[in-house]
């Protein structure tokens, strides 16, 4: 059974980043994605811990947050 009281402690590992910044160091940090087009924004292989996921929407729509749809497999 695994211990509990141990789970905050810090596990062997290294850190990594997915992110879209722009590698020209110009402000072109972004993906567009066209009206049902499918993206695939990161291929992770092996155990892994995602902290922090951030996405802005590019439009004026009331309600465009509700026409997005994140799929994440493992």
């Amino acid at each position: 059974m695994y211990d509990m009281k141990r789970l905050y402690l810090p596990k062997k590992g290294r850190s990594k980043r997915v992110s879209s910044w722009d590698k020209t160091g110009k402000n072109d940090d972004y993906i567009t994605i066209n009206p049902y087009e499918t993206i695939n924004i990161a291929e992770i292989k092996g155990p892994g811990i995602i902290n922090h996921i951030w996405m802005t929407i590019a439009t004026d729509e009331k309600y465009s947050f509700r026409k997005v749809l994140i799929r994440a497999y493992w």
